[in-house]
């Protein structure tokens, strides 16, 4: 019977304890006991237990079901909560974070999964009035100078916990993932089958966590319509709008004129594309419609397996390649749906907050010749760049294929570069290309994961 009621609380009970100063003015007796009882009857039907907004948070590897709290301090002179919990570590909670995301329906929409409190009704310097822990160590309950209650389970602390191990834990779940390759990636380029990928989910992940593991990764047998690189486009969410469309094709002309050399036949040095935008697009796709042209073989290249060969042989030149912002720029006029003139600075090789690389911007085709490169600096940019380009074509860093008939290569904008050979004879060669950003590809991860039940590595 216990348990039943507090069950009925659960559902009402912390929103009419947070509110209990209006419901005085109008409550009955009977609602008046039912709100002097807030903390204890609640807490023994588990009124502590993870609210509906926990279970919808990302499972983890550092979400570990059943973490109790044995002991809870009020460190005043720090602003801080001291949670000792069953791990036996002690995890220490800023007050400010902790009012600022109370989990209580008063103060978190469920249905927008966000906070229903202004940033300026919040206290920096703010003390708990009090501070319990739930009977079976499930949760605490924290009441607030105001008399606000806001509950926090323990798996739900454990999992936003600053204790260092589990912030590193967090970390490496956010950051790249990318396996370094070099020539031996040619025989193993994922071969998805088509058919599978696109009526699969669990095989759709798959190839996604792929593309961010290795930043290259082929799909075999795509059927050789239009229509099929949208599929994927509609099956990861949408891709990313440029100046050549939603999606664009390429077929080789022998046309010297043309002011975009994808579209002749000579040879493409290894490039990231999209240089010139300030939000390089993150992934690219090609679907191969047909190729009966000789010669025209794509090569990749790992730009930041590359970046960091280049560290360790000379990390000055390194370090000139991540500090000095390079201008890039596109003016032009064919092959898009607006006329476009992209301008954009960035570091050759960009690097996240650890230092390690993020992103390789190579593309020696698209360096503006009004370049903000300090004078004095200019040549030794200049052999600092060499010096990667020497290292990304060495043969052992080097991947070539060449692209049949319903293939789609995928590839890391930011990680790998890609080319190809020229092309020897006049027959097709006709591509079906697309763009995804990264935002929306880790998105939908996350959402697959959810759907499918499956934890982070």
């Amino acid at each position: 019977m216990m348990a039943n009621r507090g069950l009925k609380f659960l559902r009402g009970g912390v929103r009419l304890a947070n509110t209990a100063r209006e419901l005085e003015r109008h409550a009955t007796k009977g609602l008046k006991i039912l709100l002097s009882h807030r903390f204890d009857a609640c807490a023994s039907a588990r009124l502590f237990h993870q609210p509906k907004r926990f279970q919808h948070v990302q499972s983890t590897e550092i979400l570990c079901d059943g973490i109790q709290v044995q002991s809870v301090e009020m460190d005043a002179k720090n602003y801080q909560l001291a949670v000792r919990m069953s791990d036996g570590k002690t995890h220490r909670f800023p007050n400010v974070y902790l009012r600022d995301h109370c989990p209580c329906p008063i103060c978190w929409n469920e249905l927008s999964q966000t906070t229903q409190r202004s940033i300026l009704d919040q206290e920096v310097n703010i003390q708990p009035a009090n501070v319990k822990v739930a009977p079976d160590g499930n949760a605490i309950a924290v009441t607030w100078p105001d008399g606000h209650v806001s509950p926090y389970g323990g798996d739900w602390l454990h999992e936003r916990s600053f204790h260092e191990d589990v912030r590193e834990k967090r970390l490496q779940n956010i950051r790249e993932k990318h396996q370094f390759w070099g020539r031996e990636r040619q025989d193993d380029l994922g071969n998805f089958e088509w058919d599978e990928l696109i009526s699969n989910d669990g095989a759709f992940l798959n190839w996604l966590l792929d593309i961010k593991k290795y930043g290259l990764v082929l799909i075999k047998n795509a059927p050789s319509e239009l229509e099929a690189i949208n599929m994927i486009g509609a099956k990861v969410a949408h891709f990313r709008q440029n100046h050549h469309g939603a999606t664009y094709t390429v077929r080789n002309k022998n046309d010297s004129n043309t002011s975009d050399l994808a579209y002749t036949s000579v040879e493409l040095e290894l490039h990231a594309d999209l240089v010139y935008y300030d939000h390089v697009p993150g992934i690219l796709l090609l679907h191969c419609l047909d190729n009966t042209a000789t010669g025209g073989e794509g090569t990749y290249s790992d730009a930041s397996y590359a970046a960091m060969q280049l560290k360790r042989l000379r990390p000055d030149m390194f370090k000139v390649l991540t500090e000095t912002l390079v201008d890039f720029k596109d003016v032009c006029d064919e092959h898009v749906v607006y006329r476009a003139d992209k301008r954009s600075r960035h570091p050759v090789i960009k690097l996240d907050e650890n230092g390690d690389v993020a992103a390789v911007h190579f593309n020696h085709c698209a360096l503006d010749s009004l370049m903000t490169i300090p004078l004095d600096k200019v040549k030794l940019w200049y052999e600092a760049f060499r010096m990667l380009a020497d290292i990304l074509v060495k043969p052992e860093n080097l991947v070539q294929y060449r692209l049949r008939k319903g293939d789609i290569i995928a590839f890391d904008n930011y990680k790998v570069l890609h080319g190809r050979r020229k092309i020897e004879s006049d027959g097709e060669r006709y591509l079906h290309g697309a763009v995804l950003d990264w935002d929306t590809v880790n998105s939908r991860i996350r959402v697959l994961r959810k759907e499918l039940g499956i934890k982070e590595q």
